[in-house]
């Protein structure tokens, strides 16, 4: 009986680790950031080609960072200031969510 229950247990896990497999993606390589995001209906992210991070805000103001990327961070460089964002790529690479240490911002295309 103890052996059907840890046979058990374990198609019941591997059952519900395929079934959220498709919930998240992951980003691979920098060009699964880069490009242009919207952080709302006020604020637009243009993660570009030559490490160069512009948010654009509705007033009609921009402010220019640097950015990088490993396989779990998207990093913000702001006059020496790094900021580390834990990143999670959700529907179909559409949408990107950034944390950081009380902060969590969603991004879409």
């Amino acid at each position: 009986m103890k052996k059907q229950l840890v046979i058990i247990g374990i198609i019941v896990a591997l059952l519900v680790c395929v079934g959220l497999s498709g919930c998240f993606d992951f980003l691979t390589t920098s060009s699964d950031v880069k490009g242009i995001w919207h952080e709302g209906d006020y604020t637009t992210w243009n993660f570009q080609d030559n490490d160069i991070l512009t948010k654009s805000y509705s007033s009609g103001s921009s402010d220019q960072y640097t950015w990088d990327m490993d396989a779990h961070y998207v990093y913000v460089i702001d006059n020496g200031f790094t900021t580390k964002y834990r990143y999670t790529s959700l529907n179909d690479k559409k949408t990107l969510l950034l944390e950081s240490i009380g902060e969590s911002i969603t991004l879409t295309r």
